[in-house]
C-alpha cells in the first residue's frame, strides 16, 4: 500500500460522528494484538484547547527525555500531522505500512457486517505506530466527546485532562453543558490523576466533580488566581504561575490559561513517578508551536490564522485580537461550516472588522460564502463573498 492509497482508503470509511461507541474499536485493537496497551497515556478531552494542551505535554514530555507520542485530531497541513512521535510527523511510508496492517482486520470486520468507521481506522492505526516506535507515553487528544470516543478504548491513562468545555457538536453530545460535560468525563476512570482547566462554567464543573469523586480519583484544578505577570504580545505570551515565570510561543491569554492545566498535569504526573524536570517545563513551553492556534504567518503585514468555528472560542480568539491588536481594525477572511453556529462567530468577527471577505470551505458541509457575507454585512460596512476563490479574498484584504 503506498501513501496515497492509504489516505484513499481511509477517507472511503464513514466519519466517526454518525456511529459512537466502542465495540468497533476494541474489536479491532484486539485483532490486531492490542498496540494501545503497550505506551502509557495523558488523555486529554474538552471542547477547545485540546490541541494545545496536547501539543504542550507531548512537548515536555519529549524533552523530559521519554518516547513520546502525540495524537491530535484534525489536521490542518498534512494528514501526518495527526500521529507525531518526539516532535516528528509520521513518515509517509510508516502511515501506509500501519493502515495497510489495520485494513487486514477492518476489512474482516467488514466482512461480518461492523465495518470500522475512518476515525477508528486513523486511532488503531496510531496506536500501532506508536507501539512499533517504542514510545514510553502518548499524549492522546480525543475526537469527539470522551466516553465514546474511539480513543477511550486506551486502559486508565496516567493522567486525564478536561479542557474548557462548552456547547459543541449538540447533535451528538447533548443539548445542555451538564450532557456535554457528562461525554466528556467518560475519560475519568478509577486508578488515574485528573487535571480540569481553571475556569469551567458552574454546571460543567459540577459534573466534573461529580464524575471523578464517582470514580474515586482526586481532581487537581488549575487555578487562574495563581497566574500573574501576564504578558500577551505577538511574539509570544509570558507569565507566572504560582510565583515561577513560563514564557510561550503560542499567543493569547487563553493560552495561558491551557498551558497552567499543563503544569497540573506535569505535577500529577510527578505523583506517577514520572522525572519531570523545570528545565525540560520550559523549554517545552517554547518550542510549541501548533498551526492555525493564532499562528502568525507575516509579522509586515501582520498576518493570523486561526481555527475557531464554535461561540467559545471564537470569544477566545477575539479577545486575544482585542489584546493583540488593540485599537487597529482587521481585515478577515472567514469562511464557516453550516453545521456550526456560524451568525455568532460571524457577527463576532465581523464587529471587529474593517473589511470582511466570506469564502467557501472545500466541504461539503459548508456554508455559502455569501450567506455568510450576508450575516456580516450589518456589523461591517465592507463585506464581500468570494466563494472558492482563496487566493482572491486574501489579496482582498
Amino acid at each position: 500500500m503506498t501513501y496515497d492509497e492509504a489516505l484513499c482508503y481511509i477517507h472511503s470509511k464513514e466519519r466517526f460522528g454518525s456511529r459512537p461507541g466502542l465495540s468497533r474499536i476494541r474489536r479491532l485493537c484486539a485483532l490486531l494484538g492490542d498496540p494501545q496497551d503497550a505506551p502509557r497515556f495523558i488523555h486529554v478531552a474538552g471542547t477547545n484547547g485540546k490541541g494545545s494542551v496536547t501539543a504542550l505535554l507531548a512537548s515536555v514530555l519529549t524533552r523530559s527525555g521519554y518516547r513520546t507520542g502525540r495524537y491530535i485530531s484534525p489536521y490542518v497541513e498534512c494528514f501526518n500531522e495527526r500521529i507525531a512521535v518526539d516532535g516528528r510527523y509520521i513518515a509517509d511510508g510508516e502511515l501506509a505500512s500501519a493502515v495497510a496492517d489495520v485494513r487486514v482486520f477492518a476489512e474482516q470486520m467488514a466482512e461480518e457486517g461492523d465495518s470500522p468507521t475512518e476515525f477508528e481506522i486513523i486511532t488503531a492505526a496510531a496506536f500501532l505506530h506508536f507501539k512499533r516506535a517504542g514510545c514510553q507515553v502518548v499524549a492522546l487528544e480525543t475526537g469527539l466527546g470522551g466516553r465514546l470516543d474511539a480513543t477511550n478504548v486506551i486502559p486508565p491513562p496516567l493522567c486525564a485532562v478536561l479542557t474548557h468545555i462548552s456547547y459543541d457538536h449538540m447533535q451528538v453530545l447533548g443539548t445542555s453543558l451538564a450532557d456535554i460535560a457528562f461525554e466528556k468525563c467518560g475519560i475519568l476512570k478509577a486508578g488515574s490523576e485528573a487535571v480540569c482547566y481553571p475556569s469551567q462554567q458552574d454546571e460543567a464543573l459540577a459534573v466534573i466533580k461529580e464524575r471523578a469523586a464517582d470514580e474515586g480519583i482526586a481532581l487537581r484544578m488549575a487555578d487562574a488566581g495563581a497566574l500573574t505577570d501576564v504578558e500577551c504580545t505577538l511574539s509570544g505570551s509570558s507569565f507566572k504561575y504560582r510565583g515561577a515565570p513560563y514564557r510561550l510561543r503560542l499567543l493569547g491569554y487563553h493560552q495561558c490559561l491551557n498551558a497552567i492545566t499543563v503544569l497540573e498535569a506535569v505535577g500529577a504526573l510527578r505523583q506517577r513517578g514520572l522525572l519531570i524536570p523545570d528545565d525540560a517545563v520550559r523549554a517545552g513551553f517554547l518550542e510549541t508551536a501548533f498551526p492555525a492556534r493564532l499562528e502568525l504567518l507575516s509579522e509586515k503585514p501582520a498576518v493570523l490564522l486561526d481555527g475557531a468555528h464554535n461561540p467559545d472560542g471564537t470569544d477566545a480568539l477575539c479577545a486575544a485580537l482585542d489584546s493583540l491588536v488593540g485599537e487597529r481594525r482587521l481585515a478577515a477572511v472567514m469562511g464557516m461550516l453550516k453545521d456550526k453556529d456560524y451568525a455568532y462567530c460571524a457577527e463576532r468577527i465581523a464587529r471587529r472588522s474593517a473589511a470582511f471577505f466570506a469564502v467557501e470551505p472545500d466541504n461539503p458541509r459548508a456554508l455559502p460564502s455569501e450567506l455568510l457575507s450576508d450575516i456580516a454585512a450589518p456589523f461591517c460596512h465592507n463585506t464581500r463573498h468570494f466563494g472558492r476563490d482563496y487566493a482572491g479574498a486574501v489579496a482582498a484584504a
